[in-house]
């Protein structure tokens, strides 16, 4: 009975320590995704706004679900094994790494700062820009969902600057002669 109590309490330690484990975030690793941010971050506000450095949030952000991302019937459809990965990726907290190869140099900043320093209110901008002076706001990338063959993919692209609107929205991209382009399918984007 002592043998059987000790070894389901010792169950239930690992199983709380895995579970601890899996919700820890991760090194988000994978080379495409960089190639698609690449491609994407100088089209972003925060970029054209930006007089120096490039902040970009650590973490991957939380981002919608893609099944109602106003995407096109035809794009939901040729995208549907990257929509199914994006889903199955996005389960998991990610770490940006420093991957980055923009014109203007990247920082990665926890989602942490970023909050502590906007605050809420009015002015909430100033702490920020005292602190990154030549940024011209931060940028949120979710993980990036991909086909089988890695020549379709899916993301999410947040952008966050003083005096413009917010802007969230999906991009579905293809990957022609070794290049990723953007393709049409997605109807929509938000801003506040």
């Amino acid at each position: 009975m002592k043998a059987r109590i000790i070894s389901l309490a010792l169950a239930f330690v690992l199983g709380c320590v895995v579970s601890a484990e899996s919700a820890a975030p991760q090194s988000y690793e994978i080379d495409e995704a960089y190639e698609i941010y690449n491609e994407l971050i100088p089209r972003t506000d925060t970029y054209i706004f930006s007089k120096g450095i490039l902040v970009v949030e650590q973490q991957t952000s939380q981002q919608p679900d893609v099944t109602n991302a106003c995407l096109t019937q035809e794009g939901s459809d040729r995208f549907a094994e990257a929509i199914a990965d994006l889903s199955r990726v996005q389960r998991t907290n990610w770490l940006l790494q420093p991957k980055f190869h923009a014109a203007k140099p990247v920082q990665l900043v926890s989602s942490e700062t970023i909050q502590s320093l906007l605050g809420e209110g009015e002015g909430r901008w100033n702490n920020f820009f005292r602190r990154y002076p030549n940024a011209g706001g931060y940028i949120s990338l979710g993980p990036v969902g991909f086909n089988h063959d890695k020549t379709l993919a899916v993301v999410h692209v947040a952008t966050s600057c003083r005096g413009s609107r917010d802007k969230s929205r999906f991009h579905l991209l293809q990957k022609d002669h070794g290049v990723w382009q953007e393709v049409a399918g997605v109807t929509c984007s938000t801003g506040s």
